[in-house]
């Protein structure tokens, strides 16, 4: 397998990361009314106290999420990015492959912000907050796209595991 290839299945299995971290993000608040009901109907599940957890755990996924999509957008050379993939392959992709990358930096620079301001580094006087505040469908279909579009061809975005087998492209309309 050449470095172009591995760096290209490098950043689909990252999106198929990103898919199902996004699936598990929008799931959350169907867990967290199931929760809620059967408390309800007297079954012990989780105490007032575990309730603030529920938005740690979408404010977790939400981060996690920010910093997957924000890693794939690096354009650090040593990085397995799409814009190293791009650069590797220039001859052989489509005239507008860089300009279709910098209209996503430019549509979705206040996510990729919140990276470098609130994750990755603390920018001096920002205070970041516990609750979720991300949209993350836009951001995450147009990188779906993105990836399509270098890779030349629709990608497919399975997941399997012990529990689960589906297509997580189809079932999040990305």
């Amino acid at each position: 397998m050449n470095s172009n290839q591995s760096i290209l299945d490098s950043i689909q299995l990252e999106v198929l990361h990103v898919l199902r971290f996004y699936k598990a993000l929008i799931r959350l608040p169907r867990i967290f009314q199931r929760a809620i009901k059967a408390g309800h109907d007297g079954v012990h599940i989780m105490t007032g106290g575990e309730t603030p957890d529920f938005f740690i755990y979408a404010k977790c996924l939400e981060n996690d999420l920010i910093v997957r999509i924000s890693k794939l957008m690096d354009r650090s050379k040593k990085s397995a990015s799409i814009h190293t993939y791009m650069n590797l392959n220039k001859s052989s992709l489509p005239n507008d492959c860089f300009i279709r990358y910098q209209s996503f930096l430019d549509t979705h620079s206040k996510l990729i912000s919140r990276r470098m301001e609130f994750l990755a580094h603390l920018k001096q006087g920002n205070k970041d907050n516990f609750d979720p505040d991300t949209t993350l469908y836009e951001p995450i279909k147009d990188m779906v796209e993105l990836v399509d579009y270098i890779s030349q061809e629709r990608q497919n975005y399975s997941w399997k595991d012990n529990m689960l087998s589906e297509d997580l492209r189809e079932q999040l309309g990305v």
